[in-house]
């Protein structure tokens, strides 16, 4: 039986991963999704609301055409630079201080590991991050790296939620392939803890861990920062920013397995970026902000929209 290389993907910077068998996504996870989008929560982020058949079957991000269906997920974490070595609050959420745009770095991180299996194998592979409709939480926490918590984000065991999620797929059927149980759903934190729903400064955190992507600081401050997007709540692009810039880590930081998490080791392209030293976003060009910026998360906002959001403190 032909097996990976032993490494192969902690290699690749990845601090973790897992590798199951790509399947459909459980009807009662399809339904909760369902209800989310049905409700509005996901405001102008319309791609959330596409490619149904896709999203609900992973085995569909390789279509038959190209040598499809995929028949493996294999899920790595990969972290970005821990708050505790990052200094003072600049208003930039933790992920965002990485000199690369984690799109483009984890995809070039793991194309050894994509070379590698389609070599083995004589399979066809793409690494995907969360540009495509693939349900990475979900499928880590099921694949068992992690668990999903009130404020819907992936907890891996003494590592908290300080990573990105990228998933080779491949039409390999690879050895070592898990069948992963159903998940259960719904977020494991106790009753009595209320944390990030508490501290959530626009409320846009529920209770019961759903989340209305139109008053969070992320949105507003990231896929609203350079003009108002159709159907947003009225006046939600002049909320107040409560110090956000570019993101939010609010729920993330005031959990206790956010404060009790280590660092993992970073890859290169993800630590953290030197010309965000004392920055003067009044001051910049948009030229010098092409060429300091231009290839980081902070790109998306662009300087217009960082001025915006530094404009509603």
């Amino acid at each position: 039986m032909t097996t990976l290389p032993e490494g192969l993907f902690s290699g690749c910077g990845a601090f973790s991963h897992a590798v199951i068998t790509a399947m459909p996504v459980q009807d009662d996870a399809v339904a909760l999704y369902n209800r989310w989008l049905e409700r509005g929560d996901h405001g102008s982020l319309d791609y959330m609301d596409r490619w149904h058949d896709v999203r609900n079957d992973p085995r569909l991000l390789i279509p038959a055409e190209e040598g499809g269906p995929a028949r493996t997920l294999v899920l790595c974490l990969f972290a970005y630079p821990h708050h505790d070595t990052l200094g003072a609050p600049d208003g930039i959420a933790d992920y965002a201080h990485a000199r690369t745009d984690y799109h483009y770095a984890l995809k070039a991180a793991l194309a050894p590991a994509v070379a590698a299996i389609d070599s083995l194998y004589g399979s066809v592979s793409r690494v995907v991050t969360d540009s495509a409709p693939l349900r990475e939480r979900y499928w880590a926490a099921r694949a068992g790296l992690g668990v999903i918590r009130r404020n819907n984000m992936l907890y891996v065991p003494g590592y908290g939620a300080n990573f990105h999620i990228a998933t080779i797929v491949t039409t390999a059927a690879l050895p070592d392939a898990q069948t992963p149980p159903p998940l259960p759903l719904g977020h494991v934190c106790p009753d009595s803890c209320r944390r990030c729903v508490d501290a959530c400064p626009t409320h846009a955190l529920r209770p019961d861990g759903t989340l209305d992507c139109r008053l969070c600081l992320s949105y507003l401050t990231i896929e609203t920062a350079r003009t108002p997007q159709p159907g947003a709540p009225a006046n939600n692009n002049g909320l107040p920013r409560h110090g956000a810039i570019f993101g939010c880590d609010v729920c993330r930081h005031v959990c206790p397995h956010t404060q009790a998490a280590r660092p993992a080791p970073v890859i290169p392209a993800l630590t953290p970026n030197p010309a965000l030293r004392g920055v003067d976003w009044q001051a910049m060009t948009n030229g010098q902000f092409r060429r300091l910026f231009g290839s980081t998360p902070l790109a998306r906002a662009s300087l217009k929209g960082l001025r915006n959001n530094l404009s509603k403190l």
